[in-house]
Order: structure tokens, then sequence, then C-alpha cells
């Protein structure tokens, strides 16, 4: 009769494997490669007086990937006391609309052997999310100081990008919008944005310095005001780069993410023409002649042109009024400009000086908020 496993004799063989394996690996790891029962593995390192020191597991350049793409995004990485040395944690949370890319990350962990909580689901009527948090493991302890030296998020000095990684923290903290359209060729335009927040104006154009480096795209530094603070992202303009960056990190797109690509295979059909692009001597001289005193009908004159190329097209001409100029003129700077200079409506004969106050023959009997013009506001009174 075979004796039962609980009572069977340790191995010097086995009890090697357990002071390498016991202090730091984790569970699923020792029972494994022991053999034996969790109850009894316990028993025996009670025996030996030996102590679990944190779990720890094998960093490879894939879970390098994956860590160092969640943090520079949405997720983050904290400190867990514990009596003998202090481990640390991953987490990240979504909209419970992007469950899968949870689901997929847990699969990623679970292939490294780095085990998990369940998946916590926030249903509070505001915030509803899903959270996924990671057992404590001291490596996560030393990406803590890597990535939070003083308790402050910073940019590490050894990170190094990789197409996982902009792929991870597009997913995370990106996103791809439209930045208008051009009426005459109905081509719209798009910006890539990637949220760096909690990173300073140096940390992001050091950013900036490897991305271009690495992939030759061409990010921009841009800054938001938001709960009266000044906060910095970058992001992609250029059609070139755009496409270059969405062909390079869509391998690694999850199902729920679809959207953060849908524009990629209108971009790649429909190449905007090179004629809205090029300036005529004839469309030239309409913006000289219109600029300065009608250009409220430059818009419907040249159509193939947006308002942004117009206005770049004026700076590049000379023609945008300087300070000194504006002092020169008479009247409203804002809304005679838009209106024609023998305009006889109550606002441009008032800034004129033609009539004031009750001098003015129709004072208080017209609202002023009417904006009659010209001959329209004549035939008001006839």
């Amino acid at each position: 009769m075979k004796t039962m496993n609980k009572w069977r004799r340790w191995s010097e063989k086995e009890l090697n494997l357990l002071k390498d394996l016991y202090p730091h690996s984790s569970w699923p790891v020792i029972l494994k490669k022991i053999k034996r029962s969790k109850q009894n593995i316990k028993a025996k390192a009670n025996c030996l007086n030996m102590i679990r020191l944190g779990k720890k597991f094998e960093m490879t350049p894939e879970i390098q990937e994956i860590i160092d793409g969640l943090v520079i995004g949405d997720g983050n990485l904290s400190l867990v006391p514990s009596k003998t040395k202090g481990t640390g944690m991953l987490m990240i949370q979504q909209r419970q609309d992007r469950v899968s890319w949870l689901i997929v990350l847990k699969q990623e962990l679970k292939k490294h052997s780095i085990e998990y909580s369940p998946l916590y689901f926030c249903n509070d009527g505001i915030h509803n999310s899903v959270t996924l948090r990671t057992h404590c493991y001291i490596n996560f302890k030393n990406q803590y100081y890597r990535w939070y030296p003083n308790k402050i998020k910073r940019l590490p000095d050894d990170l190094q990008f990789t197409d996982k990684i902009l792929a991870y923290w597009y997913m995370g903290d990106g996103s791809l919008m439209k930045n208008g359209t051009n009426k005459g060729n109905k081509i719209m335009h798009f910006v890539i944005k990637l949220a760096t927040l909690n990173f300073s104006k140096e940390e992001n154009q050091l950013l900036i310095k490897k991305l271009n480096e690495k992939y030759g795209y061409r990010f921009r530094l841009s800054h938001d005001h938001k709960w009266g603070k000044k906060y910095y992202s970058i992001g992609l303009r250029y059609e070139k780069d755009i496409i270059a960056f969405l062909q390079r990190t869509i391998r690694f797109k999850v199902k729920c993410f679809d959207y953060k690509w849908r524009y990629l295979d209108y971009m790649l059909s429909h190449k905007p023409s090179k004629e809205h692009c090029r300036w005529t001597k004839e469309d030239e001289i309409i913006l000289k002649e219109k600029y300065s005193t009608q250009s409220y009908e430059i818009p419907e004159l040249l159509k193939r042109y947006t308002k942004r190329q117009i206005y770049v097209k004026a700076q590049h001409m000379g023609l945008l009024l300087t300070e000194e100029k504006r002092k020169e003129r008479k009247g409203f700077p804002g809304r005679t400009r838009q209106h024609p200079t023998d305009c006889k409506c109550a606002t441009c004969r008032t800034s004129r000086g033609e009539y004031r106050g009750k001098n003015n023959p129709h004072y208080g009997k017209v609202p002023w908020n009417k904006g009659l013009h010209g001959e329209e506001y004549l035939k008001h009174f006839n």
C-alpha cells in the first residue's frame, strides 16, 4: 500500500527548492515545482524557521514593457508596507465598457506567473469603473521608486520606448480628435493627443525629444488650464505622422478601443489634394483688397481655403494689424472692421462721432441690439 503524499519524507532536492523558492516566489510557482500541498509546505517552512520576505517574479523585457506602458498612462504603482520588507502592487482603473482590455492584461500577467485580485466593479452612478490590482511583489516596489522618487511621479531616465509601450499609452491615456474640416474639399483633419499631465514642461520636452529621435514623429507641446493649474500634453498634427503612429500600434489594439483607430482607413483613402494649399495671384489680390476693410466677405470669396490658412497667408503678406495701427484707427477695432466704411448703423455712426446720446434723432426709439445696417436701418423708420 502506497503512503499518502502528506506523510512522504522530504528529499534533499525538495528542501533546496523550498529554501530557494519560499522567501520570494509566488505560490503557483512553489506548488508547481515542489508538487506538495500548500499546507504541507507551510508546515515544513515553519519547522525550518523560514519567513516569506515578499514575492518576486522574473523581470523580463515583456513585463517591463507592460509596466512602462501602463504607468506612463492611466496605471499607477503603490507601496504596501509589511512586517518584514515593503512590497508594491500595480493597479489600473478603466470604464466598465473597457473591461475587455483588463481581461487581456490579466492573461498577459498570468503568462509571467503574476497573481492578481478579482476585478472590482464600482457602480455608484457617477464612476462606473472597473479596477485591476495585482498581488504584492518586491519587483513593483523597485518600479515604484523608479517612477515615483520622493513620492512624486517623474519620467525615468532609462525609459526606452517600444511599439507596445506606445500602444498601451495611447489606449490608456490617448485620444484621436477631429480638428476641423476644409469646406471646399470636405477633408477632415485630425490630431492625436497623449496626456502627460503629471510631468513638468522639461520632462515633456524630453519625451518629445526621445520620440522624435527614435521614430521621426513631429510631436508638439501644448498646454491647458484645469482646476486652476497649468497642465501639459503632447500631440501629433501632421497627417503622415498620425498615419504612421496608428499603423505602428494597430497590432496591439483591443476591441474596446476600435474607435481610436476608426479614422485610419479614411486618412489612407481620402488624401488631401495639393491645389487647396497653393495660393494663386488672383486669390492673393482678393485677400489684400478685402482683409483690412471687408474681411467678413473673405470666407465666401475664398471658399477652398480654411480660416486658418487665410490667417496664416495674411500674416505672411503683412496684412495683420499691429498694435500701433490699431491705436491709429478710430472707433471700435473689432466691429467697424467687419462693417463697410460708410455703414449707417447706430454703432458705426456713434463710433464716427456723427451723433451721440440725446442728440441722436432716434434716441430711445430702436433697441441697439437689432443689428440693422445701411438701408435696412433707414427703412425701419419709413
